[in-house]
């Protein structure tokens, strides 16, 4: 191949930088069958169910899939997001903002929009459709970052 035109799957730079997505699945805790397959597609341990039933929220780094996990529950429903691409200093930053945030508006939803807005402020990349105007107006001082 002539110098400067990559194959498939190679790149011309010395640096490979990984797409940054976040995926996410609701479900309602009435539906059985969804929970156990959002379950089985998080790192938690099973023992995990039994506490959706109330309001619950953990989150777990996989350092080998460079991924974060979140999963929620309100008490009805549960959201299980996952956060792939980024570093263990990334995923970080996007929890301390994420923590930021909940600390100022104990009622906040964690949704896939809220986190593709803190990936993309603190990443400056995110394949999602999320616009900055929540952290600008939470965090007028990092509506630059």
């Amino acid at each position: 191949m002539p110098a400067g035109v990559a194959a498939w799957g190679e790149s011309t730079d010395a640096q490979v930088h990984p797409v940054i997505y976040v995926q996410a699945t609701q479900t309602s805790l009435d539906d059985e069958t969804a929970v156990r397959q959002l379950l089985v597609s998080v790192p938690h341990p099973p023992s995990v169910r039994t506490l959706l039933a109330k309001k619950f929220f953990g989150r777990r780094w996989q350092q080998a899939e460079s991924c974060d996990y979140w999963l929620a529950s309100d008490g009805e429903k549960v959201v299980g997001l996952r956060i792939r691409g980024v570093t263990s200093a990334q995923a970080f930053a996007i929890r301390l903002r994420y923590d930021e945030l909940a600390a100022l508006l104990p009622e906040l939803a964690l949704s896939r929009d809220l986190l593709c807005r803190l990936v993309k402020g603190v990443t400056g990349d995110c394949q999602c459709s999320a616009e900055p105007e929540l952290l600008e107006s939470a965090f007028p001082e990092r509506a630059s970052t």
